[in-house]
Order: C-alpha cells, then structure tokens, then sequence
C-alpha cells in the first residue's frame, strides 16, 4: 500500500495497493492525490530516500505535475514521523477487524464444516 498524506490538512489525500512496492504504485497514489484534489501545482512532495522515490518515471510525474521532491536525510526517522504513525494506525486497525471477524469457515469434502 502507497498514502500520500496532506501534512497540512493531516489526511490521507491519495492511496494504491500492488504486491509490489514500485515507482509505478507511488505513481498510482501520486495520480490519485493530483486528480482528486483540483491538480494542485507548486506542492512540495517529501520522502525517504528510498529507491522508488528516486526512480526517472517518478520524478518525471513530479516534474509533469509541477511538484518538487524533498526527501529526508539517511537515517533520520523524524522526517518521516507521520508517515510512520498513519502506518501504524492501519495496522492495528487491521489486527482489531481481524479480531473482531468470526472464524473462517472450513470446506471438507465440498461440505461446509460447522464453526462454534
């Protein structure tokens, strides 16, 4: 999963899922966010430094869409704090509606096995 937050507004503004985590799902949640939200210009994108933030189809939808790149220093967990804190949200969240979901039902021989 790729979210794109609006530090300003605190909420999440574009999103996509792949099994992958590419240059081409950033560019989904990018796509997304610029569609969504009145094609915005001037906006400061930051990121890590990971490798999909610095890949040449990626910069060059920052570029098209007139946004310019930030990223955090190496190492530095801070830059990215509330990237790291929607995150974790979606994660327990996760596990909560895990939880809270009634045991899977078990196919035996084409039959359904009955759950306590």
């Amino acid at each position: 999963m790729a979210a794109l937050i609006d530090l300003f507004a605190r909420r999440v503004v574009g999103w996509a899922f792949s099994s992958k985590s590419d240059a081409d799902l950033i560019i989904k949640a990018l796509n997304m966010a610029h569609e969504l939200h009145g094609r915005p210009q001037d906006v400061l994108f930051h990121s890590d430094q990971g490798s999909q933030y610095g890949s040449r189809n990626f910069r060059q939808r920052l570029w098209r869409y007139r946004f310019k790149q930030s990223m955090s220093r190496r190492g530095s967990c801070h830059d990215n704090a509330q990237w790291s804190d929607f995150f974790a949200a979606w994660r327990r969240m996760g596990a909560y509606l895990h939880q809270s979901m009634e045991p899977p039902l078990i196919l035996q021989s084409g039959k359904r096995a009955h759950t306590d």
